[in-house]
C-alpha cells in the first residue's frame, strides 16, 4: 500500500496487494486505501448520482456482473451509480469513472489484481475514480459462471467500490474491506456486511454540497489532484 505526496497532479490509487493467475490457492490481497484525507473527514463525492463505464471490450457476462454490483450498492447506500455505457479502457482523466480490463498491465503500476485511481479537487472531494483489473495476473470468473480457479468479479468489484467511495480497509475478517481474501471467499463474492454499510452512511450522511461548475483544460490541470490509494 502506498501513499502519495501532495502535488498539483498527484496519483492516489488503490492497490491489490497481492494476486494470481493460474494457481487458485494463494491467498490475494486486493485494494489497499490510504491518502490524505480531507479536515472534514476521509475523501467523499460531492454528488450522490455516479455515472460509470465499462471499457468496451468487455464481455456480456462480466457487463451483466458489474452492473448487478453497481446496483446492489445502489440499493444498499445513499449513493446511486447509474451505468452510461462503453469507453475506452485504461487509467485516464477523461471525466468518466470507467471500469476495464487489462490484458496489458503498465510498467508502472505495481503488479497487483486490481487497481483504483481517484482525482480529487482541493476540497479533497473525489471528482473522478477508474477502476482496472489485471488480467494478466489473475483470472475472473462471476457467480453465475463460478469458475474455482478464479476470483470472483463481483466480490473483487465490490471492495474496490468502497474504496472508489472514500473507504480505508477494515480490520475485522468479516468485513467486505479487509485487506486479504482467498480465491475461494472472495470478499463474500460480493455481499456488503453491515460494517461496511454504516460506513459508507456515515461518510455520505450530510447533505451533499451544491454542485459547482467542473473546471477543464488547464484550469482542471490547476484544480484537480491525482491521489494513489
Amino acid at each position: 500500500m502506498s501513499e502519495a505526496s501532495h502535488a498539483s497532479l498527484r496519483p492516489r490509487r488503490t492497490l491489490s496487494r497481492r494476486g494470481l493467475a493460474l494457481a487458485p490457492v494463494l491467498l490475494v490481497a486486493l485494494s489497499a486505501c490510504s491518502g490524505p484525507a480531507r479536515e472534514a473527514g476521509p475523501p467523499a463525492w460531492r454528488q450522490r448520482v455516479i455515472p460509470y463505464y465499462i471499457n468496451v471490450e468487455a464481455n456480456a457476462v462480466s457487463e451483466r456482473a458489474i452492473r448487478g454490483e453497481f446496483d446492489e450498492w445502489s440499493r444498499q447506500t445513499p449513493l446511486t451509480f447509474v451505468y452510461a455505457g462503453r469507453n475506452a479502457a485504461g487509467l485516464r482523466r477523461d471525466g468518466k469513472n470507467t471500469v476495464s480490463f487489462l490484458l496489458h498491465w503498465p510498467s508502472t503500476l505495481p503488479q497487483k489484481t486490481a487497481y483504483c485511481q481517484q482525482w480529487d479537487d482541493r476540497a479533497g472531494h473525489i471528482v473522478e475514480a477508474d477502476i482496472v483489473f489485471n488480467c494478466s495476473l489473475a483470472r475472473f470468473t462471476t457467480n453465475a459462471t463460478a469458475r474455482p480457479d478464479s476470483y470472483r468479479l463481483e466480490g473483487v468489484l465490490s471492495h474496490e467500490i468502497g474504496h472508489l467511495l472514500g473507504l480505508g480497509h477494515s480490520t475485522s475478517p468479516l468485513s467486505l474491506m479487509k485487506p486479504d481474501s482467498t480465491i475461494a471467499e472472495s470478499w463474500f463474492k460480493g455481499a456488503i456486511d453491515s460494517e461496511t454499510l454504516g460506513r459508507v452512511a456515515a461518510l455520505y450522511t450530510a447533505e451533499p454540497a451544491p454542485d459547482v461548475p467542473r473546471p477543464s483544460g488547464d484550469d482542471m490541470d490547476a484544480a484537480m489532484a491525482v491521489r494513489a490509494r
